[in-house]
């Protein structure tokens, strides 16, 4: 018979004839032992109805009723079902019954409460919400951590609110790994609720200096006042920490605003991270008001090290204007580190400055890593106009760092477009750009790259890039390897030590 209709009949027996419905229903022999555990459905749904209909009247008895019953796995399955009922029904004296309920009433039940969270209906959050507030933090300690992670990350997927309570009853010597992915998730909906939690409850392996950068990060991205006035609040060692962050965070939405406010800090003391911090922010949205900014702020600053931080931003922003100050305020023996490493920043600003700075670089292997540098930035934005300037650089080893970096970011973004390019060149160069192209594919399509590797005029060249294509491929796909080795159209000898390289 259905069980729904088994639960109406036992309904109405129970309040029809109490004694013979109850005489019947509990009878062990319909029930099964403590050892079997074995009831059948049917006379459980006839019970279930009936106990159910019981505690309309009286919670407490039907409960009581309920606990008499033999069976384990009967008298909990009732009991829980019951408690639910219950505290839907008449929930202020179904509480009542909760908090004073132990473990010697339903010894089968681990913790009641922690037992009615598995259970409660995940449409009703307020009860979650209740039973997560009364398990006191010494229940919690008794828990072992791989419980308690499990418990808090269930109630984080359902309802972020419950388990944020319940990392709130948590002891403080809980590891990260148990409190950070609801901290996380919290972070993301109440950012300044989580930072103020995280720096009252210190992660013991000293790990939530990390969570506290994120979530000043999040909060400022959410509200620059509300980030500004905690930052306010602050001790002088926090702040330290928190300015480049807060200003960083706050100059993506307002650069000139988060660079002013920095500003201010670094003229009352709190170093010039946060001032750089928002004006780089600023230079990639807006370099000619960045570079305004600065060129205004440089004189003010006193201290060697802040000139140079200043200057040296600006380069970024306006290397044309800003480079005849670098000379001035970077000695030379450390001259050219710093340009190797602002160049290629500056080509965003204003490429034609940077490129004929390189020429300032007396140290050839930090001025090829340079050109190597500004042939990856410029090519990301402009590869035509990158490329162009890589062929008028004078032929050498220059010229081929500037031509391989090039086509390697183009070859990246509009393969095609960086492929018919290739007819501009001479052969020189043509072998140059296959290179760059070749080491982008290698890690996207090996078999485009061997077959560009058969494209290469210098045989020297095509023999190593063959080599490396196929070590490559023969790890990753043997066979394929080996198939494209013995239709290709290359030399015997070559074909052969080739094979070599795939396993």
């Amino acid at each position: 018979m259905d069980a729904g209709l088994l639960e109406a009949l036992g309904r109405c027996w129970i309040v029809a004839d109490r004694a013979s419905a109850w005489a019947f229903l509990s009878d062990p022999k319909r029930l099964g032992s403590d050892s079997s555990e074995d009831v059948d459905r049917g006379h459980y749904a006839a019970l279930r109805g009936a106990l159910s209909k019981w505690m309309e009247s009286d919670g407490e008895e039907a409960l009581r009723r309920a606990r008499s019953l033999t069976g384990s796995r009967t008298r909990s399955d009732l009991i829980l079902d019951l408690y639910l009922k219950w505290l839907h029904s008449e929930p202020e004296t179904a509480w009542r019954n909760v908090l004073k309920a132990s473990l010697d009433d339903d010894p089968e039940i681990a913790d009641l409460r922690f037992t009615l969270l598995d259970f409660v209906d995940q449409k009703t959050p307020e009860l979650a919400l209740r039973l997560a507030r009364s398990i006191p933090t010494a229940t919690w300690a008794q828990l072992p951590e791989e419980e308690v992670h499990h418990i808090l990350n269930n109630w984080k997927r359902q309802h972020l609110e419950v388990a944020v309570v319940m990392l709130q009853q948590l002891p403080e010597n809980f590891s990260p790994l148990v409190t950070f992915g609801v901290l996380d998730a919290w972070g993301k909906n109440d950012p300044n609720a989580a930072l103020e939690w995280v720096l009252a409850h210190p992660a013991p392996d000293g790990s939530g200096e990390s969570r506290v950068d994120s979530l000043m990060g999040e909060l400022t991205r959410r509200d620059p006042a509300a980030a500004i006035a905690r930052w306010d609040a602050a001790s002088a060692e926090q702040q330290g920490k928190w300015l480049p962050t807060l200003t960083r965070e706050w100059a993506i939405q307002d650069p000139a605003a988060a660079s002013r406010w920095a500003e201010q800090q670094w003229r009352l003391g709190h170093g010039i991270v946060g001032l750089v911090r928002g004006a780089e922010s600023w230079i990639r949205t807006d370099a000619a008001g960045a570079a305004a900014f600065l060129k205004e702020v440089l004189p003010t600053a006193r201290q060697p090290s802040d000139r140079q931080e200043l200057v040296q931003l600006w380069v970024t922003a306006e290397p044309s204007a800003a480079l005849g100050a670098l000379r001035e305020v970077v000695p030379a023996q450390g001259r050219d580190a710093v340009l190797s490493r602002l160049l290629p920043l500056a080509v965003a600003a204003d490429p034609a400055s940077a490129v004929a700075a390189v020429t300032g670089i007396r140290d050839p292997v930090l001025r090829g890593q340079t050109i190597s540098n500004i042939g990856l930035q410029w090519s990301s934005r402009d590869p035509e106009n990158a490329l162009n300037w890589a062929v008028s650089l004078p032929p050498g080893s220059e010229q081929t760092a500037a031509i391989r970096s090039v086509y390697q970011v183009w070859s990246a973004t509009q393969f095609n477009g960086a492929k018919a390019s290739l007819e501009r060149l001479n052969s020189i160069q043509r072998d140059d750009a296959l290179v760059g192209i070749i080491h982008e594919r290698m890690n996207t399509s090996v078999a485009q790259a061997a077959d560009l590797g058969l494209m290469v005029s210098d045989s020297q060249t095509r023999s190593e890039l063959l080599d490396s294509v196929l070590q490559r491929w023969g790890r990753s796909n043997p066979a394929a390897a080996a198939s494209w080795l013995e239709t290709s159209q290359i030399p015997a000898t070559l074909r052969e030590a080739l094979r070599s390289r795939i396993p």
